[in-house]
């Protein structure tokens, strides 16, 4: 433990450190808004061994009231710096220094494991006292592997999906691709007659994400994909196209967009930028095929791998503010992310 260290490090710092990988939730603008969204503090940690700068970890802390202490999210990190045949041992130090944290400062951390870790062969082995909280869900999605060029992932698609694309190319729409922050709330109308006819609810809306987008500077990249028939946005999507892994955020599209097969449109092209900007993935935004079947076999017809993260790693507090953590836990479960 003694030629491990973990030291504080400004936005700046750690977006340099980042350059093009790691998880798109790492990265300071979007860290930012979660975790404002949520009244927490976003921190960033640079973890080194034998002097050599291993790791990188975003922290969101929560301080909980009547001094019970603080809560931590390292949110799909810590981001692994080194070349991929070391990332199993440094992910393990990497443990260790949080775990250290954690005792000696009495907060509790939370890791939601990075699925790039399961994509690359590396297990996350849990430190001694560290255990996974039977309370939180794994994180289930389906990774298209997109590095060998858009040609190739079209070929992996499914019939059905790659008949309903040409249709929709053959459609006559028109495909925008932005960053500005304006352009986002053009999905509003879209996604509020989705809510209105699916009754659900949804905590990182496109406002959200606008103001994200407007402190996001580097490699730190979220567009927005609109589609558009004689004018008319008829769909829209917004991902993220940080780090290694691209990540489908949020879609909608109205009745006409549907005829249209727009979606189809919007997500094709979201490869698209992908495969432009180099990266090597592209997460499909999570699963559920019990609640929401329709939206399961629309991302498994895309060809790619279904994979399964582990459930979120918890980090005891050290001290006696261990004996406050059941509170915690429960304050951190009452929190939307």
């Amino acid at each position: 433990m003694s030629n491990l260290k973990m030291l504080p490090i400004a936005e700046d710092v750690a977006l340099e450190l980042l350059s093009g990988s790691g998880s798109w939730r790492q990265y300071p603008a979007y860290a930012a808004e979660a975790a404002k969204r949520v009244s927490s503090s976003s921190l960033f940690f640079v973890i080194s061994h034998n002097d050599q700068t291993i790791a990188l970890a975003n922290l969101r802390e929560r301080r909980l009231p009547i001094g019970l202490g603080s809560i931590g999210l390292v949110s799909h990190g810590p981001v692994l710096l080194r070349p991929p045949e070391l990332w199993q041992g440094d992910l393990d130090l990497a443990f260790e220094a949080l775990a250290d944290l954690a005792n000696k400062t009495g907060q509790e951390i939370r890791i939601d494991p990075d699925p790039v870790w399961q994509l690359s062969g590396v297990t996350a082995r849990l430190p001694a006292g560290a255990y996974e909280d039977p309370h939180s869900s794994p994180y289930r999605t389906i990774v298209l592997p997109i590095g060998d060029g858009q040609d190739a992932v079209r070929k992996r698609l499914h019939g059905k999906w790659r008949n309903i694309l040409k249709q929709a190319e053959k459609a006559g729409l028109r495909t925008v691709v932005s960053s500005d922050p304006a352009d986002f709330a053009r999905m509003d109308p879209l996604l509020e007659e989705l809510i209105s006819r699916k009754g659900f609810s949804i905590n990182q809306d496109p406002a959200f994400f606008a103001r994200a987008v407007a402190m996001a500077r580097g490699d730190e990249r979220l567009l927005v994909t609109l589609v558009l028939a004689d004018d008319e946005v008829v769909s829209a999507h917004i991902g993220a196209y940080s780090g290694q892994m691209a990540c489908y955020l949020l879609g909608a599209t109205n009745a006409r967009g549907r005829q249209l097969r727009a979606a189809y449109a919007a997500q094709w092209a979201a490869i698209g930028n992908a495969i432009e900007l180099g990266q090597q993935w592209y997460d499909l935004g999570g699963i559920d095929p019990v609640e929401n079947p329709d939206v399961y076999h629309f991302k498994k017809r895309m060809g790619g791998h279904e994979i399964e993260t582990g459930r979120t790693i918890i980090l005891p507090a050290g001290g006696w503010r261990a004996y406050s953590t059941s509170a915690a836990r429960l304050a951190w479960r009452l929190l939307s992310r």
